[in-house]
């Protein structure tokens, strides 16, 4: 599996040399990019943006994963970026869009 998330600083930056920017979001927060060469969709989003400093800088692939997704890549995943991203894409889907993931957190985690 490709990588999701890159949520090292160094690694964003780097990254972010390869891509072209496609546009921003309205509120200005996210900003979109392709990678030419494979044809991926990147976005730049600052995850926890009301805290000092717009949050962390996080570029996340798409597309957008499912709960169930992201909770396989928190569990499995080898990649540390990719472990870091799910968990706080997670804990986010659930501040902002009100999606639920503790209760099939928890029932993956009994089946462990």
């Amino acid at each position: 599996m490709h990588q999701l998330f890159i949520c090292n600083q160094d690694e964003v930056e780097a990254k972010l040399k390869t891509l072209t920017k496609t546009g921003t979001s309205i509120d200005g927060w996210t900003h979109f990019y392709v990678d030419k060469n494979s044809n991926e969709e990147w976005h730049l989003i600052r995850y926890d943006s009301e805290y000092h400093g717009g949050g962390v800088p996080v570029l996340k692939r798409l597309p957008e994963p499912t709960i169930e997704e992201l909770i396989n890549i928190a569990m499995t995943s080898a990649d540390t970026n990719d472990i870091i991203g799910a968990s706080i894409e997670l804990s986010e889907r659930e501040k902002c869009k009100n999606e639920d993931f503790r209760a099939r957190l928890l029932n993956r985690l009994l089946q462990v």
